[in-house]
């Protein structure tokens, strides 16, 4: 079935939620998972108390580690898992890696924003499913409650 799974995390529950799912998936199907984690770039606007850009990539990178650990602890123990850092927008970023890395499924989380949330906050769980060359599975907000628009 799936025997290769790319999950993107970032962090929030929902996504969590869905790195523990794709685990199960790649456990019942022999398979291994890729937790991927997309650091997006560093904002464009410059004042006094901007980061400079070393410091937001080593908080980038810390962040990064400590979102992969905790999506890496809801992993099966037998199951093989890899783990990427990519940078760039997270919906591109994640759907090139689908592309490139000869991936069956792609799993991420949505918060079921609807109406002008999901406008003005954009998806990237909708992103993903408009442009994916692979399968996607995209794991809901366990209270299965959209925000009010």
């Amino acid at each position: 079935m799936f025997r290769r799974i790319l999950v993107g995390v970032d962090g929030s529950e929902v996504s969590l939620a869905a790195a523990a799912a794709a685990g199960r998936l790649a456990t019942e199907g022999g398979g291994d998972v890729t937790i991927c984690h997309v650091v997006a770039p560093a904002p464009v606007f410059v004042d006094a108390a901007a980061l400079t850009l070393v410091e937001y990539d080593r908080r980038a990178a810390e962040e990064s580690g400590r979102i992969l650990q905790q999506a890496r602890a809801r992993q099966p123990a037998e199951l093989h898992v890899e783990e990427k850092v990519l940078h760039g927008q997270p919906a591109s970023s994640l759907v090139e890696e689908a592309r490139l890395g000869g991936y069956d499924l792609l799993v991420v989380g949505s918060h079921g924003r609807s109406g002008i949330r999901r406008f003005l906050l954009g998806s990237v769980a909708s992103q993903v499913v408009a442009h994916a060359p692979i399968p996607v599975l995209v794991h809901r907000d366990s209270q299965g409650v959209s925000e009010p628009s």
